[in-house]
């Protein structure tokens, strides 16, 4: 990977913590897991469950996606619409 599209993956990766961090809603918590040649994340709800991410489009990718898939969780938890 040359170097622009390296910082620009290290950028999605930050962009992405940066708005888990501002938009997770309260309970929830996303894990980065890495092992040598892949990493991805897992998403918890505030009773400790694993909410199975559905994106493979990589980690930065998937984070966004767990951060989504949380507010509809927590919505569907407190019957917002």
């Amino acid at each position: 990977m040359d170097s622009k599209a390296t910082r620009l993956r290290d950028a999605r990766l930050g962009s992405a913590i940066d708005n888990a961090c501002a938009k997770l809603p309260p309970g929830y918590e996303i894990r980065i897991v890495l092992e040598n040649g892949c990493g991805w994340a897992v998403l918890q709800d505030p009773c400790g469950n694993d909410i199975e991410i559905t994106n493979d489009e990589g980690l930065a990718e998937c984070i966004y996606c767990a951060i989504e898939m949380a507010i509809e969780d927590n919505k569907e938890l407190h019957g917002e619409d």
